[in-house]
């Protein structure tokens, strides 16, 4: 089971791979198009999870990482995965957690309201509720 953030790591990249929209290594390798069908693979998944599972920690020096593959190829470098594991999830961040209310209704997109934010949420869409946030569905 993946776990919020989840990223992969490329052989070729110099960045981490995410979905906006979902957690899962399996909807990430789809969206970007990357075939697991070799060893060692070319990619690598990897996590980054909040402390004590409290989102609003915005200290990511904090966040637990976590390379999710058993057999670690040699291209491989946990610090530098950790670093841009660290950046892709700032711009998630910066993009998708409100920590006050939202100006307009937030339609067909996930989100996290954090730190006693409320928002109107409209469509296809969900949310992840923290310290004492709430939100309206319509």
């Amino acid at each position: 089971m993946c776990n919020f953030f989840s990223g992969i790591i490329t052989k070729d990249n110099e960045k981490c791979l995410f979905s906006w929209e979902s957690d899962a290594h399996e909807n990430i390798k789809n969206e970007n198009n990357l075939k697991d069908d070799k060893l060692p693979p070319d990619f690598v998944p990897v996590e980054l999870s909040p402390p004590w599972g409290d989102m609003s920690e915005m200290d990511l020096s904090k966040w637990i990482f976590k390379t999710d593959l058993d057999v670690i190829p040699e291209w491989y470098d946990e610090k530098e995965a950790r670093e841009l594991s660290e950046k892709a999830l700032k711009e998630f961040i910066d993009k998708k957690f409100y920590f006050k209310n939202p100006e307009n209704p937030i339609r067909n997109e996930r989100v996290f309201l954090l730190k006693n934010s409320s928002a109107v949420l409209w469509g296809n869409r969900s949310a992840v509720l923290w310290a004492n946030s709430s939100a309206e569905l319509r």
